[in-house]
């Protein structure tokens, strides 16, 4: 596949599913938050991560708040243990 639409071999397929399920949706996360039963951060998250993929580039930043954030979808970690290591990766890499 071309350059141009790598990012689709990039998606798993439940990432297909949730883009197929977004057009259907007319873009609405109010609609897939339903859907899906989980909060409006969590589609957001879902939604942020398939757009860097789209981006291509995401920044090393970026992809680590990801995987943060991804443990916290995984009930591995607290939303508020995850702020607390992400101001502390941000206050480190402004060192």
């Amino acid at each position: 596949m071309s350059n141009k639409h790598q990012w689709l071999d990039s998606l798993t397929p439940d990432e297909e599913a949730f883009v197929k399920n977004f057009i259907l949706n007319s873009g609405s996360l109010k609609k897939l938050q339903r859907e899906y039963k989980v909060s409006y951060p969590t589609i957001r998250h879902k939604l942020n991560t398939i757009i860097e993929k789209i981006r291509e580039k995401p920044d090393r930043k970026n992809n680590f708040n990801q995987k943060l954030m991804q443990l916290v979808i995984d009930e591995d970690i607290s939303l508020y243990a995850a702020n607390i290591i992400m101001q502390m990766y941000k206050e480190e890499k402004d060192d």
